[in-house]
């Protein structure tokens, strides 16, 4: 009967042991799916920045080569005035 009682009492203390050590690693999951869900919600934050910032920057971009387009409408224009005074000065200096 002892032997019987000194086994069951083995047992309890294993399944006890058992018990604390699935409440240890239960408690470490749940820590590390905590962190793995902030970490899920970071990085779709940085995405979202991201995906921000590329249309931030495509629409400056877009504004910049319109403005160039427009630079150089006007540098065209401001180098065909130029040589229309030129020509207007080589004709004034020339028959007057």
């Amino acid at each position: 009967m002892s032997i019987l009682l000194s086994l069951s009492q083995i047992i309890k203390e294993a399944l006890l042991e058992k018990e604390l050590i699935l409440d240890e690693i239960t408690n470490l999951s749940e820590k590390l799916r905590s962190q793995a869900l902030e970490g899920r919600q970071s990085s779709l934050e940085l995405s979202e920045k991201v995906n921000e910032f590329q249309a931030r920057l495509k629409d400056l971009t877009r504004k910049m080569m319109a403005t160039i387009s427009e630079l150089s409408m006007f540098q065209a224009t401001a180098l065909k005035l130029q040589q229309e005074q030129e020509q207007l000065v080589n004709f004034f200096n020339i028959n007057y």
